[in-house]
This record gives C-alpha cells, structure tokens and sequence, in this order.
C-alpha cells in the first residue's frame, strides 16, 4: 500500500495549514520579528570618546528580574561576559553590543529581534559620568538618543488622528 500526498488538493493544503499551525502553537515561542530603533548620537556623545552601548532583549522573566537589579556598572564588570556565553545557547536572549562614536550617523537605525512580550534593557558606559540603564518593556518602536553625558529611550508614540464630525453648514 502506498500514500500519496498532494499539496495540488486544496483539502490537503487545509490540513497541511492546520497542522503546521498546532505545531507552532505546541511551541509555545512568540514569533520574533525585526523591530526598528531610530538611532542619534550628538555631535559631542561622551566628551567625544567612543560610547559602549548594549542593548539585552529578554523574554524569560527570570533574567529580566536578573538584569532589572543589576546596576549598569556590574553589568560592564561581569555581566556583559556572562550573557554574551548565555547569547550563544539560550534563545530567550539577545544580545547587541556597539561602539558609536561622536557624531556617527545611522540613518537605517538598528533592527532588534523583538516580541510583545519581552524587555529590552539598554546599558551605556560614559567616561566621565559611568554607567546609564535604561528599560523599554513590551515592543514599542523607539528613538535612542545618545547626548554628552546621558541617554534616552523613547517610544514612538501611536498617532491617533481625532474623528471630526463633518456637518454641513445650515447657510449654504
């Protein structure tokens, strides 16, 4: 007995699409898309030395407790090493690591694999004032402004253009 198996039946392309969905869902992983980060970097960024910036998208809530008390100065002594090997073989981590310098233009910005459902930590190490954190929860598109002596993360705002009611006018 043999089984021949045709993707030309439309029957069999619903159950093929059927099953292929509950495995997805068996997985359990949210799909990871690319996520747009608007970078600028000021013209005088860390009294003009070169900024190590990293950025840590994670979705497991262990090390997001984890990487939510560590302090930006253990994470440029200790941590950055110790994710960068947890990178390589957990796949609930990512890890970007940068060195901008002043003035550097990234008119593409950066992509980030991202979900809903993770948090990004931010770490900058600037010369004269340390290290900076910053935590983007959820998946908010947003601009890294990277100044002198400080940073900021901010989400693109939704725009909601106001419904108006158009009436006529009672003259015309």
């Amino acid at each position: 007995m043999t089984f021949h198996f045709s993707l030309h039946s439309q029957k069999n392309r619903l159950v093929l699409l059927v099953v292929l969905g509950l495995l997805c869902a068996a997985c359990g992983a949210p799909a990871r898309v690319p996520m747009k980060v608007a970078v600028n970097l000021s013209a005088d960024l860390n009294n003009d030395r070169p900024l190590p910036v990293d950025i840590v998208v994670v979705w497991e809530a262990k090390r997001k407790d984890s990487l939510t008390r560590m302090s930006p100065e253990t994470w440029f002594s200790k941590g950055r090493s110790a994710y960068q090997g947890l990178a390589k073989t957990d796949k609930d981590i990512q890890l970007y690591t940068w060195e901008w310098v002043p003035g550097q233009e990234i008119p593409e910005g950066i992509s980030l694999k991202s979900h809903k459902r993770c948090t990004i930590f931010i770490f900058a190490r600037y010369f004269d004032r340390g290290g900076k954190k910053e935590i983007v929860k959820g998946y908010p598109p947003f601009l890294l402004e990277l100044n002198k002596d400080d940073f900021r993360a901010t989400p693109f705002k939704k725009s909601k253009a106001k419904k108006t009611k158009v009436t006529e006018d009672p003259q015309n």
